[in-house]
C-alpha cells in the first residue's frame, strides 16, 4: 500500500483487522451485505497490511471520534 490514498473501505477493513476478530465480527454484525463484501474483498487480497498504514487509520478513527462532532455514517465510497 505504502503512500498511496486509501479508500473508505480499505480504512475499514486496517480497522477491523486491527481490533482483533471479536470485536470485528460485533462491528461486522450492523454492516449491510455490501459494505462486508468491500471489505471481505480488500482483506480477502490484502497480503500485508503496511504498520504505517494502520497508524495512520487508527490514528484518523480516533481524532474523528474524539472530536465533538463524533463519527459520521453513511459517507459514499
Amino acid at each position: 500500500m505504502g503512500d498511496e490514498k486509501l479508500s473508505g473501505y480499505e480504512k475499514a477493513a486496517i480497522l477491523l483487522a486491527s481490533v482483533g476478530e471479536e470485536a470485528a465480527s460485533e462491528v461486522m454484525k450492523y454492516l449491510d451485505a455490501r459494505d462486508i463484501r468491500h471489505i471481505g474483498g480488500y482483506l480477502s487480497k490484502a497480503t500485508k497490511i503496511e504498520p504505517e498504514n494502520v497508524r495512520h487509520v487508527v490514528n484518523e478513527f480516533y481524532s474523528m471520534a474524539a472530536s465533538p462532532k463524533g463519527v459520521v455514517f453513511g459517507g459514499e465510497d
